[in-house]
Formats: C-alpha cells, structure tokens, sequence
C-alpha cells in the first residue's frame, strides 16, 4: 500500500527524500549548507519544530512536527522548490532532483519518536559512510551530544526523555544513540515508502479517524 498526503499538526513526522535514480542531491558542503539554510529561513513563514536531520549524499532524513495552521506539504514544496533551484543554478543543470515528492511517515511519541532520532543520527553509520555518528558532521547529532542551543532545532524536546539534568540527559541519550551501532535498521526504505504510519495499532486507529474518508 502506498503513502497517502497527510497533513496534521501537532503530531511529529519522519520526512524523506531521494534523488532521481538514486543520483546524488548533494554534491559539495556548501549544498549541505544551502539546505539547512533554506530550512531555517522557512521557520519565518511556517510553524514548526525540527528535532533532528542528516542530509547524506543521495537522501535526506528530517524529524519535525508542524505547529497550529501550518502545512508540511507547503513546507516541503518550498523547501525542495528553492533547493532545486539552486542545484540548477549552481550546476547548469535541468530536470528532476528528486525521486519525487517526499515521503513522510506521522509517528507516535515516546518509544517511535526516539527511534527515529536514533535512526536518523544513525543513517551514514550504517550506510558506511563513518564508523560513529559524532563523526559525520552533517546531522543534528553532535550539536545535541555537546549540548549547544539552538534557536531552530528542539533540542530538548528529545533530551527530556533522558533525565533531569543535563549532564544525564546527554549521556543517556548517546548511551541509547550508540545502543543502535551494529544492530540491523529498525526499517528498510521500502517499508517506510509503504506506510503512512510508525505507531502502536492503537495510534493508527487515532489518526485514521481524524482522516476523510475515501
């Protein structure tokens, strides 16, 4: 069963993205970079909290909740609109970025909710790409580890699952981030582009209801 367009706010999302063929979508840093930006800026427009990222070379990973009236498909359309404008520009290039629109899964609290975290920080261990999360440098993972603010990335919001004190918080959340390294991916990207859903039956059945019935 393939994803359906779901817009609800207040509950988190797993939000994804390939390129076209598997190709790259990010060809330098300062791509990277121009993502990020782009993201941050839309905070001035739409109502949202982003928790976590990694930006790999062919894909991106982004765990955020929208807030109040805002839209993640209108986050998202600006978002890849304005990103892949500035590859075309960059590199003279035309034609499809993305494989695409992006795909996103609506997740439960608690136990889904820091499983993503965890999945998404650890993306570029399992694919190879560095033998620990701290070392790839285009993630939420090491402003959170070192414990820096941030004015548009919820840190705490994951952190509170972790203990009272920041000193506790932070290492039990990288105890629990590094529990994952070694272990198989909770889910294979075919079986998240299935579902619309990461959650206990229960969850499923909520968020069905408050969906128009085909």
């Amino acid at each position: 069963m393939g994803q359906r367009r779901i817009d609800i706010p207040d509950i988190p999302y797993h939000v994804y993205a390939r390129g076209n063929n598997k190709e790259p979508i990010f060809f330098d840093e300062r791509d990277r970079m121009v993502y990020l930006k782009i993201l941050r800026e839309a905070k001035r427009k739409f109502s949202f909290s982003l928790y976590s990222y990694a930006l790999m070379d062919n894909h991106f990973h982004l765990l955020l909740q929208m807030l109040g009236s805002s839209k993640l498909s209108q986050l998202m359309h600006q978002a890849q609109l304005f990103y892949v404008s500035h590859i075309n520009r960059k590199y003279g290039r035309v034609g499809h970025l993305f494989q695409g629109r992006y795909q996103s899964n609506l997740i439960e609290t608690d136990r889904y909710f820091l499983t993503v975290d965890r999945y998404i920080h650890l993306n570029p261990v399992r694919a190879g790409m560095v033998s620990r999360p701290e070392d790839f440098s285009w993630s939420s993972y090491n402003a959170r580890r070192h414990g820096f603010d941030s004015d548009w990335i919820d840190h705490a919001s994951v952190l509170h699952y972790f203990g009272d004190s920041p000193e506790t918080q932070l290492k039990e959340y990288t105890d629990y981030t590094n529990a994952g390294i070694g272990k198989p991916e909770e889910w294979s990207h075919e079986t998240l582009s299935k579902t619309d859903y990461l959650g206990s039956p229960e969850f499923i059945r909520k968020i069905q209801k408050k969906l128009p019935q085909k």
